[in-house]
């Protein structure tokens, strides 16, 4: 049964974002996890092994800001909306 506010095909193209982009997104978070598993012992032996510095506070702002925007953006996509 059609509602009378039921909204176009066009309507709903023009409104509401490809698919792609989740993925997108999916791809991109899978990526950082990946490369942050790998070069875990690496970065520790860093951190540890050297006192902090600019370039040290520099790499640590750069390497996990990232990993907090990826957070904020799954919390706020999985998170039910108000409609």
């Amino acid at each position: 049964m059609n509602s009378l506010y039921a909204p176009t095909a066009a309507v709903q193209n023009t409104l509401l974002p490809p698919r792609g982009i989740n993925n997108v997104f999916v791809v991109v978070a899978t990526s950082v996890v990946y490369d942050f598993v790998t070069n875990l012992g690496d970065e520790l032996d860093y951190l540890m092994g050297s006192r902090m510095t600019l370039a040290k506070g520099l790499f640590l702002g750069c390497r996990y800001t990232p990993f907090i925007l990826c957070a904020l953006h799954a919390r706020m996509e999985f998170s039910p909306r108000i409609e």
